[in-house]
């Protein structure tokens, strides 16, 4: 009997559902009691759904779903990602996930997507992703172990659309960046790509300059910033054959809640603005992280009727509150001189809530030339204003 087929004994389940809280390091001291169940497999169970738990909480709560080894864990998307995938491609009717691994995101295609196709050439991750979906009961899901670029040179269809995300580690587990070092290398396949589907979805490094990989492949067409909780997660381009418009850039934050943070712009649109300078007025405002990863710096401003502070100082500000900016929103105070002692007689306590932005020192340089902690709940943002004058700001965050 293989490894798989012996965590999916009933007792074994019992006993990693058991102690799913334990610590695995004491656990595997209770191995001489276990001598016929493979004890170092199981707790690799109980630690990737550990790991696994606030990333895919669904999954987890199902019984007799199996996981794989820790890295794939932490490589996949997680549950909120995958569904906003699926929204982008949902009208399809077929579509090809090419680098399957865990499956969390062909999961979320099956929802949708008549026909998908699950393709990942670890024969293990395969598996494991065939049982899960055979307990999930989902039967429109088709699993093949090979490697993708491959499989897709050898069939005959054309799907509706093609999801591929390409490995930034290489045989050394060095994080790469770019989509040439990347494996499948995508510019090389990418005439291969467009000559078996209606529309690609790529998912590439949050690093990669958006006006540059624009540049570098063919009929973008719309570009996903996501961002949940405010950290930035993943970028998506969705490339149509032939498409010669301006890409649409989405920026989108899923808050705490499961709603979304949505905010969409072009290049040229963003290009052509002009947004006034002004002083702090009453209220300042930053942009989540998606918009400020998307590069959305004036089409923010001219969208909700805001001031910059500075032309490279992405902080704006306003007598009028909008408690619908997508990002924080402060009660604006006063402004600081760069001086410890100026700031220690505000902050008594030695700890503030330092922002830095635009501002010619680090946050960890600047609390210590202030000599204050990061601490409490008062905000100080250090920034440049009107006339590059490097100023503190004293704030109270509302939003």
């Amino acid at each position: 009997m293989d490894v798989e087929s012996l965590l999916l004994n009933k007792e074994i389940q019992q006993f990693i559902k058991e102690h799913i809280q334990t610590d695995t390091a004491k656990l595997m001291l209770q191995a001489a009691k276990y001598p016929k169940w493979p004890f170092a497999q199981i707790m690799e169970q109980i630690q990737a759904r550990q790991k696994a738990a606030d990333k895919l909480p669904q999954l987890c709560s199902q019984a007799a779903i199996l996981f794989p080894a820790s890295l794939s864990i932490e490589q996949c998307s997680s549950e909120q990602t995958a569904k906003y995938k699926a929204s982008i491609v949902r009208e399809s009717d077929s579509l090809a996930d090419l680098t399957g691994g865990f499956g969390i995101d062909t999961l979320a295609f099956a929802t949708h997507i008549a026909k998908v196709y699950h393709i990942e050439q670890n024969e293990r991750l395969s598996s494991i992703a065939a049982h899960n979906f055979s307990i999930l009961t989902l039967t429109n899901i088709t699993c093949i172990a090979q490697e993708g670029i491959n499989w897709l040179k050898h069939q005959n269809q054309i799907f509706d659309s093609i999801y591929i995300d390409p490995a930034r580690r290489d045989q050394h587990n060095r994080k790469m960046v770019s989509l040439a070092d990347c494996a499948p290398n995508i510019l090389s396949h990418l005439p291969l790509l467009l000559k078996k589907s209606k529309q690609i979805l790529i998912k590439t490094s949050p690093l990669l300059d958006i006006h540059q990989t624009i540049q570098s492949l063919e009929g973008v067409a719309e570009i996903h910033i996501v961002a949940v909780n405010n950290e930035c997660k993943e970028v998506l381009y969705l490339i149509k054959p032939d498409y010669q418009s301006p890409a649409t850039i989405k920026a989108i934050n899923i808050k705490k809640d499961g709603t979304l943070e949505e905010f969409a712009f072009t290049i040229p649109t963003e290009q052509a603005l002009s947004i006034p300078l002004s002083l702090p007025l009453k209220y300042l405002y930053e942009p989540n992280v998606a918009i400020l990863k998307a590069g959305a710096f004036k089409s923010i401003a001219k969208l909700y009727g805001l001031y910059k502070l500075h032309n490279n100082t992405h902080l704006y500000t306003s007598d009028t509150l909008l408690m619908n900016f997508p990002g924080r929103i402060f009660d604006y105070q006063y402004a600081l001189k760069v001086d410890s002692k100026e700031v220690s007689a505000l902050f008594p306590n030695k700890q503030a809530l330092l922002i830095v932005r635009n501002f010619p020192m680090s946050t960890d340089d600047l609390l210590k030339k202030l000599k204050i902690k990061q601490g409490g709940d008062q905000y100080l943002l250090a920034t440049t204003l009107l006339h590059n004058k490097h100023t503190l700001l004293f704030c109270k965050r509302i939003v």
